[in-house]
């Protein structure tokens, strides 16, 4: 249908009929020639109509047109202006709106500007080709379909005449640009929306779930909105968002949302992101089932490297997008929720994205930043106050529970369903469209556009993945971004033909690789009434929403939500021992529980954002595997059975992180976060257990995948920044350890290497040297000051650098210097403490006070290096500000821990300022940390509702090694530096 639609706009004939823009037209954009074809194109399409409807169209398409080309053609007229203000001293106010009335007035600057852009000037001709034939389909629509909507939705008042508002929805476009579109009547009531595609599948499942509900007294009233399925495009009722007005809606409310997560299990559906969910009084309503018997990767895939997960690993309430999940994580870590039932408020999102900065200012640019996300239509409100899900976590269990036993008791019936739902046409996601929007943007720089050669294979380059997309796909998705589409591939439930239907290429997914969605769903019926299966179901349910909750009370579910008791001194030995055993025992029963394989372990794990995620462990140091076998083989030599568990868990590790090596794309992140920082603590392990054979492979399978990433032209997309957490300092701090452990001169290359991605990284001012983290700092540098995520982080890996006899030691030993001056000269002399420039930071003057932000960890880095360095800088600093002072400043300041863990909590804090100082000061800081009173309540069993995380940094296994560390008198296990591990 839609190759009807299709039409061609040539600017440069249309410029050679008019040499200037019309005075009917206001506009502040250069390119007037494309916004005057589509108005009268437009107006020309919708005559047949009424005047104001006409003018409506023209004004929507107008608008949509106007947007597209501002952000495809922004950063070259910022270039452009840019240009003119250096050869033009005089001219240093000259702005974009300038530049637009010159091409107004002269066409032939605008076709200048064209001819030295024709990468631009093929897209601008394209948007504005797209923008004509999409509301040419919207006009056609409209003349044909109307009477059938009118009866089909029952709408008595509202003829065409009377359509008194035409939005055109900001949503992803697709095939040429369209987007759903929604029409409203004179006092502006939305009424009505039109999509572009084939709403087949959306209408029939649409249908499913509200025969299911007819089941159910507390379903039976659930609002579902109603479809009207035509040839390749569809009308669907519109359902504004709307507060509840008791609690009773609100517990209905969410006891539907809990049976719509079962039912989009059932029928495997995915993208019930927050867009795609309407809270619309007590019902939670699906407005965008496209994602319906979505295809599934194959449990025994080749790509898993013989990794053969459980099916459930595959497909569970997780997937369909309506429980919290943390994704896009940038340099911070943090992650972003866009669930269904979450998103509940502003989020930072800390990836960096090209966009736009000062916008019409003179110190309007081009910057690369994080992105705010907005809370949108999916949030329960009772007199405008949102309604957390997680005090609803029974309600929406129980909802899960009876949509279940609905769909057990007509089980051959929705079987049947489903096979017939499996030849409707599907959307099948390639990937994520973030990573779309982010190489489009990307892709708009003046370089690329002046050629599309260039363009094209840019991003060719930055969305190819042979693992994950298959390279046909990736054809598809180019030829769509270059339009600044994202691509919608369309597939069926039963096969696994697939094809961009507008950008073409179709084909068909790999069988061993990809398993059918209708399949997949069919087969699982068989497993329906396994009650296992449901325990593990509301389990996921519960640790999402709880996870949900810390991100809004932190802290308010962790272990404790005790009052802290003021008591002296460090807890007496029989507590500490209590301690030891009772997190020993913990860790043991949760390695024997829920162990299915070495990276397929479901939990809490810490977040830096001082909250927790649900999902898998992972393998990492700081909150996954790594660190949980670290800490309890530091407590397992009386304990047999225990040690037999952790030399095959270490064992199966070691295989898995092969597999992850090897997996093309995969991040490897630094010292304490991603798969790189399990090397050192795994190797230890294996060490210990005398298994040299894997323990020398493993190191050979790290610096082989290292060696590869480090000949990529975009090297640093596989560290999370620069620093020592999950970093380009990180990967540095490894590579001198596993040199160390191992003596393979054959590491020395590749610090060589990193040593000079950290020289072009960097920024040198002065005597100082730093480097900028915009996504996640504010400040003036944009960079952040301590030891996880901060300067002191970066400078410690190198000054480790600068022993091992490789040709980059005195580059490296100047990076260090330099980024240790800047880390003084941040130094707060009246606060006492460095300040905290993370962005969302609570205590930015006063600044945080721990290992990793503020001055323990940053002291701790300090001493480290003052040896290797030489630094009269550092050397002064040290002799001038003692540990002791620090302690009192923070007595008399800071806050009380909020947890005992080793990041930033009771433990990590006072067993720093242990390994630097005598008992005899430490009194008073041992009371302040709460020390006894937080090692009591961790002898005690935990409540089953508390948030309990296994991590080291932060959770039971640093627990463990914290008390240990208190009852031997020994702060060497504690892994406060990667470098601890060469000792192990």
């Amino acid at each position: 249908m839609l190759q009807g639609f299709i039409v061609r706009f040539d600017c440069h004939e249309y410029i050679r009929k008019h040499s200037q823009c019309p005075s009917w037209i206001v506009t502040d954009s250069p390119f007037w020639p494309h916004l005057i074809y589509v108005a009268e194109s437009v107006q020309n399409e919708y005559s047949k109509f009424s005047p104001r409807l006409a003018t409506l169209a023209v004004d929507a398409f107008l608008r949509l047109l106007a947007n597209r080309m501002d952000n495809a053609t922004r950063q070259v007229l910022l270039f452009e202006v840019a240009i003119q203000r250096s050869v033009d001293t005089g001219s240093h106010d000259f702005s974009i709106e300038d530049f637009a009335k010159i091409c107004q007035s002269d066409g032939s600057r605008l076709v200048e500007l064209l001819s030295e852009y024709p990468g631009l000037s093929r897209l601008l001709d394209t948007l504005t080709s797209n923008v004509h034939a999409f509301s040419s389909q919207l006009a056609t629509a409209l003349l044909d379909d109307w009477p059938q909507v009118l009866s089909h939705f029952g709408f008595k008042d509202f003829s065409l005449e009377s359509i008194g508002a035409i939005h055109i929805i900001s949503s992803d476009p697709h095939c040429g640009g369209r987007t759903v579109v929604a029409l409203g009547d004179t006092q502006n009531n939305i009424r009505v929306a039109f999509k572009p595609r084939c709403v087949q599948l959306e209408s029939q499942l649409t249908s499913i779930f509200y025969e299911v509900s007819q089941r159910s007294e507390q379903l039976k009233l659930w609002r579902f909105p109603r479809y009207l399925a035509l040839n390749g495009h569809g009308w669907v009722e519109w359902l504004e968002p709307r507060d509840c007005e008791s609690p009773q809606q609100v517990n209905d409310y969410f006891f539907r949302a809990g049976a719509l997560l079962a039912l989009a299990l059932a029928f495997g559906v995915t993208d019930l992101h927050r867009d795609n969910i309407v809270a619309h009084i007590d019902s939670p309503v699906p407005v965008d089932l496209e994602a319906g018997l979505h295809h599934r990767r194959n449990p025994e895939s080749p790509s898993r490297g013989g990794r053969i997960l459980p099916r459930v690993m595959e497909w569970n309430s997780l997937g369909t997008g309506l429980l919290p999940m943390w994704i896009w994580k940038g340099e911070d870590l943090r992650g972003i929720d866009v669930s269904g039932l979450g998103a509940l408020d502003e989020q930072w999102c800390s990836i960096a994205l090209y966009q736009i900065s000062e916008r019409s200012t003179r110190d309007e640019g081009v910057i690369r930043d994080g992105v705010k996300l907005f809370p949108g239509a999916n949030l329960v409100r009772i007199e405008s106050k949102i309604q957390p899900p997680w005090e609803y976590i029974e309600t929406i269990c129980n909802g899960f529970r009876e949509a279940v036993n609905i769909l057990i008791s007509s089980k051959e019936k929705l079987k049947a369903q489903i096979l017939h739902l499996g030849s409707l046409k599907q959307r099948f996601l390639a990937r994520p469209t973030a990573g779309y929007h982010y190489a489009i943007q990307a892709s708009l720089h003046p370089v690329y556009l002046r050629d599309d050669t260039h363009r094209k294979e840019f991003l060719h380059s930055a969305l190819s993945d042979n693992i994950r997309v298959e390279p046909w796909l990736v054809t598809a998705e180019v030829k769509s971004c270059m339009d600044c589409d994202i691509p919608r591939f369309v597939s069926a439930g039963k096969c696994l033909k697939t094809e961009e239907p507008y950008y073409g290429m179709p084909g068909e997914l790999d069988q061993q690789e990809f398993l059918p969605g209708a399949i997949s769903a069919f087969q699982d019926y068989a497993t329906i009434e396994d009650n296992l299966k449901l325990l593990f179901e509301t389990k996921l349910i519960r640790g999402s929403l709880l996870s949900l909750k810390t991100a809004h009370h932190k802290h308010g579910s962790q272990v404790s939500t005790e009052t802290h008791v003021e008591n002296a001194s460090v807890p007496t030995e029989s507590i500490l021992r209590q301690a030891v055993k009772s997190a020993r025992e913990f860790l043991f029963k949760f390695i024997q529980n829920e162990f299915n394989g070495s990276d397929d372990w479901y939990g809490f794990r810490a977040a830096p954002g001082g909250h927790y995620e649900f999902g898998l462990i992972g393998h990492d140091l700081y909150s996954g595997i790594a660190g949980i076998l670290y800490a309890l083989s530091r407590e397992s030599s009386n304990d047999e059975d225990l040690r037999i568990h952790i030399k095959q868990l270490s064992l199966n590790m070691a295989k898995s992180l092969t597999r992850t090596f090897n997996t093309h794309g995969e991040r490897l992140g630094g010292s304490y976060c991603g798969p790189l920082s399990a090397l050192l603590p795994l190797a230890t392990i294996l060490k210990n257990y005398h298994e040299d054979n894997v323990r020398t492979a493993l190191f050979g399978e790290a610096h082989q995948t290292l060696a590869r990433v480090l000949l990529e032209p975009a090297t640093e997309r596989y560290f999370w920044g620069p620093d020592l957490l999950g970093g380009v300092a990180g990967a540095l701090a490894t590579c001198v350890s596993s040199y160390n452990m191992t003596g393979n001169p054959q590491w020395l290359p590749l610090m060589e290497s990193l040593i000079k991605l950290l020289k072009r990284l960097s920024t040198t001012e002065s005597q100082r040297v730093y480097w900028r983290q915009s996504a996640i700092a504010d400040g003036q540098e944009h960079t952040l000051s301590g030891l996880s995520h901060g300067q002191a982080g970066i400078a410690w890996a190198l000054a480790q650098a600068t022993v091992p006899p490789h040709n980059e030691r005195r580059l490296a030993r100047e990076l260090a210097v330099g980024a240790v001056n800047w880390e003084i000269s941040e130094f707060s002399q009246e606060n006492y403490n460095w300040p905290d420039y993370r962005k969302h930071a609570t205590r930015r003057t006063l600044g945080e006070f721990a290992w990793s932000h503020g001055a323990p960890g940053i002291l701790h880095a300090f001493g480290d290096m003052e040896k290797l360095l030489h630094s009269q800088v550092l050397s002064q600093f040290l002799i001038e500000h003692k540990w002791s002072k620090f302690i009192e400043a923070w007595i008399a300041n800071g806050a009380n821990p909020i947890s005992p863990c080793l990041c930033h909590g009771s433990l990590g804090i006072y067993l720093l300022a242990k390994s630097h100082l005598a008992d005899s000061p430490l009194s008073d800081f041992a009371s302040k940390c709460a020390l006894s009173s937080w090692a009591d309540f961790e002898s005690r069993a935990l409540r089953q509702e508390a948030i309990d995380a296994p991590g080291l940094m932060i959770g039971r296994a640093g627990s463990l090694l914290g008390w240990k560390a208190l009852l031997t008198n020994n702060t060497d296990i504690i892994p406060f530096l990667p470098n601890v591990f060469e000792n192990q």
